[in-house]
């Protein structure tokens, strides 16, 4: 079993650092475009970790792309507090400057509704989305069900992963990150998912207690063409527990043939 090496990087965008991370194709991935993973609020590249470890022994994972999204993990903080669609246009943005003209897409958490954004204003860019444990909007879960589903969660997290956060927190900043909860408040991922023709699939752990089973299942309805499946015995972030499941899952999805 070879293990390919993640590689850090850096670029500048709008005069600010942008940290991210790449791991190259297998040596048997099909010709589908990158794979971009786009994590979750107050989260970062290291939340992928696991499940990086386990596309990088798998030689039919394709090439993936993570960033740190700004005021995350070490990118630095822009001037203003970014919205979903702020966010998604970020990431396209940032795709120019990779020159990566058309990538799957896997949220987690605030990344599904960045990955929403991102699909819906630039369809060209995405061929497949993937939403792990997606936020919808205060609309579809109020703020006080998400935060007390992110403190049930807490308890089912491993320590690691709760301290993880934790860090990425206290570097972005209680204020940043309450403002940035009001940004995801205010989006509506059942508007975004109508109008998404990409095959796309939602995916959400057994255990997640912070995203209600039965709004998942309706958001994956709400698009043209979506699916719904869970990762058994996952909490909320399946990616990092769950690695070797998750990662079965997603390259099978995205490894059919097809647009």
């Amino acid at each position: 079993m070879v293990r390919r090496t993640l590689q850090d990087n850096w670029l500048e965008m709008d005069g600010r650092r942008v940290f991210y991370r790449t791991l190259p194709a297998g040596e048997s991935a099909a010709e589908h475009p990158p794979l971009l993973l786009v994590h979750g609020i107050a989260c970062c590249t290291e939340t992928w970790k696991p499940f990086l470890d386990e596309l990088a022994v798998r030689v039919e994972a394709p090439q993936i792309i993570v960033p740190d999204l700004p005021a995350h993990g070490r990118t630095e903080k822009p001037g203003r507090i970014l919205g979903m669609a702020d966010f998604g246009a970020w990431v396209e943005r940032f795709l120019s400057r990779l020159a990566v003209p058309r990538v799957d897409v896997m949220g987690h958490s605030m990344g599904c509704q960045v990955t929403l954004a991102l699909a819906d204003l630039f369809p060209e860019r995405v061929r497949r989305a993937i939403l792990l444990g997606p936020t919808m909007g205060g609309r579809h879960v109020p703020v006080v069900r998400n935060f007390g589903g992110l403190l049930a969660d807490s308890a089912m997290e491993p320590l690691s992963y709760n301290l993880l956060l934790q860090t990425v927190f206290f570097r972005m900043g209680p204020l940043r990150y309450l403002r940035t909860v009001r940004q995801m408040q205010r989006d509506d991922a059942f508007e975004h998912a109508r109008r998404i023709e990409a095959l796309s699939l939602v995916l959400q752990g057994t255990r997640d207690a912070i995203i209600p089973k039965h709004a998942a299942r309706e958001l994956a309805h709400a698009f043209p063409r979506g699916e719904y499946r869970q990762i058994e015995g996952a909490a909320h972030a399946a990616q990092y527990t769950h690695p070797e499941e998750t990662a079965a899952t997603v390259l099978a999805f995205t490894g059919r043939p097809g647009p």
